[in-house]
């Protein structure tokens, strides 16, 4: 089952290395506790995979973060079975936004067992993606 944080949202791929797109599952003007709920459901997601987690933080507005869209899918087919590929609209998710200081966008960060083990931001070309991550994994 996936959390609250990710839920309703699409998906592109199969099974392990899928692609989440995130929609808007919570208000922008959430109250403490659904701060607390939200941050709690990310960190349990993360913290309950198998494969690494590439978390890539965006905006709607943001030209860069559309440019990585196609790039993320095709790197989720390839990388199938090695990594999992979600989405986090900083617009709609401030507060993880704040929490991981996100200053820049797209930023990606690679979580294995729930601990960040790299970032970079900017959108990047498929190899180099794939260069950038290879030794991470």
């Amino acid at each position: 089952m996936i959390p609250d944080i990710l839920a309703g949202e699409k998906r592109f791929g199969i099974g392990r290395g899928m692609y989440v797109n995130s929609q808007p599952t919570l208000d922008r003007n959430m109250t403490t506790q659904q701060e607390t709920t939200q941050t709690t459901d990310f960190d349990t997601f993360i913290s309950s995979q198998a494969l690494p987690v590439l978390t890539d933080f965006w905006a709607e507005w943001c030209g860069p973060c559309k440019m990585m869209n196609p790039v993320l899918k095709d790197l989720a087919k390839e990388w199938k079975g090695r990594l999992t590929i979600i989405k986090v609209d900083t617009e709609k998710k401030p507060q993880l936004a704040n929490r991981f200081q996100i200053s820049a966008i797209p930023t990606m960060i690679l979580f294995k067992g729930g601990q960040e083990v790299h970032r970079f931001q900017g959108a990047l070309p498929l190899a180099q993606l794939k260069r950038e991550l290879e030794s991470k994994l």
